[in-house]
């Protein structure tokens, strides 16, 4: 059970049952008891006022003891209280310490053995005061008759008395509680037989009595009836309370789950806008870069034909070079010559062929480089564009990814191609080009 913080709200289904001193009273927390002694303490205050509190000797310690009788309950009030106060605050810390979380299962069980520990022992102070005051006030208003209530008949007829003559009522206070105690003093008999003259003179005596009775059961009837009707009402009120408390429970629940699913629809909703406006961005970089990556792999594929085509005809062409310089060597130089003569017309024709097959070699070559060096750059350009195309399909990439990174690397990306031709490569030089070295030029 979780009890308040504040003592007075503490609950206590205390019920006594005065009788024809007071009736039933049922005090369903601390706060009404303290309530009860108040209203009391208030009806009885003439007693501290002059001039009924100018009397001494017996009627001064009849007064000094009914007024002990609120002392000694709020006594015991304030013991429960300050037991209450030292409790509850160690319940309280372990329960934050319980909703910080981060504890291991074991922690988190001594934690709640101490709250249960604490916890039982707030019902013991309960269930112990309600056993002193109950036990109090039976015996100091039932059995003792040291107090008397304001519900009781005579208290109200004290208190008429007490408006307009304050030292009979204390008499008379005094006299009723002598009459109750049904002690043997003398004093009580003198009142009494006083009494008893007074009424028989005014031929009361025997009406008083069975009124008394007839009143007396009145009251305890009554009492009874509304002890009932109060047990119905309480119940029907406790009823009322848990319909309303699981109607509530059932309304915040509701609402805290429509707030709930609001809030992630509207999570959901902007989760979706995101994700769709990042698919647009990566449709569109993605339709912008499918252009070049499309045109750069045809490209690529077309220069791996072409080194495919120039590379059987450069082996066809060298084969076909050796076979005619072979030929031609064999056909137009002799293998003898006089000595005075030089055959310039078999040389110059050997030259002019060789030159022109050797030349033949040397395109072939280069037209094969070129388009190697070409097949390289548009390989190279179309990896770049896929990577591209990867870093920006993802968002975490694409959030990273700058003006400065784009401009990186797009310059390679779209820069002019050239034709692959490099000055220094090509085939064998030609006799020409050696005759050319030889000489200086």
């Amino acid at each position: 059970m979780n009890y308040p913080e504040d003592f007075s709200s503490a609950p206590l289904d205390l019920e006594i049952d005065f009788g024809d001193k007071g009736g039933i009273q049922r005090f369903r927390n601390v706060g009404e008891i303290q309530t009860w002694l108040n209203e009391e303490q208030e009806f009885w205050s003439w007693l501290n006022r002059p001039p009924a509190n100018q009397h001494h000797g017996q009627l001064g310690n009849m007064v000094s003891h009914f007024e002990q009788y609120y002392h000694q309950c709020r006594s015991q009030l304030d013991q429960s209280n300050q037991r209450w106060n030292q409790i509850y605050p160690k319940i309280h810390q372990l329960l934050e310490r319980l909703n910080t979380g981060g504890l291991s299962d074991a922690d988190t069980q001594t934690i709640r053995s101490q709250i249960d520990q604490h916890r039982s022992e707030l019902k013991g102070i309960l269930e112990q005061l309600s056993g002193q005051i109950g036990s109090f006030l039976k015996a100091e208003i039932i059995n003792g008759r040291n107090h008397i209530t304001q519900l009781e008949p005579c208290a109200q007829f004290i208190r008429e008395l007490a408006e307009s003559n304050p030292e009979e009522a204390v008499y008379a206070l005094d006299q009723i509680i002598l009459e109750e105690k049904k002690s043997g003093d003398r004093r009580r008999v003198e009142h009494s037989g006083r009494m008893m003259a007074s009424l028989y003179s005014k031929n009361l005596n025997r009406k008083v009595r069975p009124d008394q009775n007839a009143f007396k059961r009145a009251i305890i009837n009554w009492s009874k009836e509304l002890a009932d009707f109060k047990s119905r009402y309480e119940d029907q009120e406790r009823e009322f309370a848990e319909i309303s408390g699981r109607h509530s429970s059932a309304d915040e629940s509701w609402h805290e789950r429509s707030a709930r699913m609001a809030e992630e629809f509207a999570d959901m909703r902007e989760r979706s806008e995101k994700d769709l406006k990042n698919l647009t961005d990566t449709y569109e970089a993605h339709m912008q870069l499918k252009g070049p990556l499309v045109y750069w792999r045809g490209k690529r594929r077309e220069h791996r034909d072409q080194i495919k085509k120039l590379t059987n005809w450069s082996i066809f062409t060298g084969i076909a070079g050796l076979i005619a310089l072979v030929l031609a060597a064999s056909l137009l130089l002799p293998d003898h010559y006089p000595a005075e003569t030089v055959p310039w017309r078999q040389i110059g024709f050997f030259v002019l062929t060789s030159t022109f097959v050797l030349w033949i070699i040397r395109l072939m070559v280069k037209l094969l480089l070129s388009h190697i060096h070409l097949y390289a750059d548009a390989k190279e350009r179309e990896v770049m564009i896929s990577t591209f195309m990867a870093l920006v399909r993802r968002q975490e990439s694409r959030e990273g990814i700058g003006k400065t990174e784009i401009s990186l690397v797009l310059a390679p990306i779209f820069k002019p191609s050239t034709t692959g031709v490099i000055k220094d490569d090509g085939g064998p030089a030609t006799l020409g080009d050696f005759i050319g070295r030889l000489a200086g030029k």
